[in-house]
Formats: C-alpha cells, structure tokens, sequence
C-alpha cells in the first residue's frame, strides 16, 4: 500500500470498520480510531498502537476485530497487533490525523497573529516580541 490511492482507500476502509464497530461497542471503536494500520497484506492488517493497554484490549477483542476487518474488505483477514508506532505506515490513525490538522491549524493562527498589524504596532512601541500566543 504506497501509492496515494491505496492510501486513501485504506483511510476510508478504517473509517467504516472504526464506525461499525462504534455502533456495536463504542470502546472497541475508540480504541480503533488510535490504532495505526502498520502494514496491509490480502490476508493480514498489522495495526499498531500506542501503548500497552491498547495492544492487551485489542487482543482481547481479536475475533470482534477480525470480524469486522473481514466485513468490510469483503474477504478474510488476521489483525495483528503490536505496540510502538512505526516510523513508516500504510495509515495514520484517525485520532493522529485530527491531531496533525488541529496543531497546523494552531500554527497558522499563530503566524496570522504575529503578522497582525496591531501586534507588530505594540511591538515597535513597546520594543518587545511576543512570548507565546493563545489560541
């Protein structure tokens, strides 16, 4: 899964696996929308998460898991789980990519501020710069 149209088929597979589970168990939906697809193979999907505790309620949850994988790529598949996340994946998690659009949106308000021109007016006047700014 390399190319963007993979990719993008992978996120929107995520999101309905993510969003049936949540409406048959909410918690096993959350817990999935934090989980990263590492890898995706015609027969297995690693998906890796965080932490320890995310790892142990999925493997918990593995059949549910399976099931609903297998459901909506309309062909059998193993989930495999592991803990760290990897340094190159086939999908961000959703909770990530919410993450990285809300930080990018806070940096460009930030930078729109700092070019204010009633900001760069006090700073001249009171030869200051300006410490952080809230958002």
């Amino acid at each position: 899964m390399n190319d963007a149209g993979s990719a993008v088929r992978g996120t929107l597979c995520g999101r309905r696996i993510v969003a049936g589970l949540e409406a048959k168990r909410p918690r096993l939906g959350a817990l999935l929308a934090h989980a990263e697809v590492a890898t995706l193979t015609p027969s297995a999907v690693t998906l890796a998460f965080s932490d320890r505790f995310g790892f142990e309620q999925a493997e918990k949850a593995r059949a549910e898991i399976d099931s609903a994988i297998s459901e909506v790529l309309r062909r059998p598949i193993h989930a495999v789980f592991t803990v760290g996340a990897r340094a190159e994946r086939a999908v961000r998690s959703e909770v990530g990519v919410e993450n990285d659009a809300a930080a990018a949106d806070r940096k460009s308000r930030e930078q729109e501020a700092r070019q204010h021109p009633l900001i760069r007016s006090a700073q001249d006047v009171f030869g200051a710069s300006l410490k952080e700014i809230k958002t």
